[in-house]
């Protein structure tokens, strides 16, 4: 029991619209699976294409001033657990407070599932490295490929969610 910290990423695989809509209006019908997977989406081991994919980006444990500061940001203080979608604006502003040292002190975080202080200040000293993990979000949302026709290839978004 206690505070776990996800920060997640999600890929949509986008099919190559631009050349969709050029054979669509040269007649042709929807893609077949194997033509959904040449114009970029995926296909399962079942022949099946795949929508999107779930993307583990960063983990803390008990970090509790962390999630203050993005509950408080980011959620309006609402902490009932659940995403919180975050854009490359909102992770570069949580990079900073961890190297600004901007997070909420020891003494405004706490709870029952939420560690010690001892194990923040622990966290706190690390910053940086934490700081790297969020701006690495932020590019992983940025490097999102381009099909060849220059139509995105994937969509990718990603949220912060606690569970305790």
């Amino acid at each position: 029991m206690g505070l776990d910290m996800y920060l997640s990423g999600e890929k949509y695989f986008v099919p190559d619209y631009k050349t969709l809509q050029d054979e669509y209006e040269a007649g042709k019908e929807r893609p077949s699976f194997e033509e959904a997977r040449a114009l970029g989406k995926p296909v399962d081991d079942d022949g099946e294409p795949v929508c999107s994919t779930q993307h583990e980006l960063g983990y803390w444990r008990k970090f509790a001033p962390l999630h203050e500061y993005i509950v408080k940001t980011f959620a309006e203080g609402v902490d009932e657990c659940q995403r919180i979608c975050l854009d490359e604006d909102d992770l570069e502003k949580i990079a900073v407070a961890l190297t600004d040292d901007a997070l909420p002190s020891n003494d405004d975080c706490g709870g029952f599932f939420f560690g010690s202080g001892e194990g923040w200040d622990e966290y706190r000293a690390e910053a940086a490295q934490h700081a790297d993990k969020i701006r690495a979000a932020a590019r992983w949302i940025k490097a999102a490929p381009l099909h060849p026709s220059g139509s995105h290839a994937q969509w990718r978004s990603v949220h912060y969610q606690a569970s305790w």
